[in-house]
């Protein structure tokens, strides 16, 4: 049984249009995975930021970072500029921790020293 993108290929009487139609299959095939990779490598690389922050790890918060820096290229390559604010805004936070944390601001022993400046509490 043929699926509807091959029923609508058969319909066409065209041949430059059916091979057209099924490159652009093609490509959007290969781009959905990998938009699945970037979105469950994302995911992983999040997950690794918030277990360092949690245990004060900068390796696991800087390959966070380095996640948003890759991010944050490929929309300074596509020109994208409202792509660009993102990234910058969720690396802003990890920079800033990673320094706190290597100048010994924040640490698990100082943590309640320094919980009354946060907007949370």
């Amino acid at each position: 049984m043929n699926t509807s993108s091959e029923q609508l290929v058969d319909a066409m009487d065209d041949d430059e249009a059916k091979q057209q139609f099924t490159d652009a299959e093609k490509t959007l095939g290969a781009s959905m995975g990998l938009i699945v990779f970037l979105g469950i490598s994302k995911l992983i690389c999040g997950s690794v930021g918030i277990y360092g922050a949690i245990t004060y790890k900068v390796w696991a918060v800087a390959i966070s970072l380095a996640f948003y820096c890759v991010e944050f290229a490929h929309n300074l390559f596509a020109m994208n500029i409202i792509g660009l604010l993102m990234p910058g805004f969720f690396a802003y936070p990890h920079v800033f921790f990673m320094k706190e944390v290597k100048e010994g601001i924040m640490s698990e022993e100082n943590y309640e020293l320094e919980k009354q400046s946060c907007c949370c509490v």
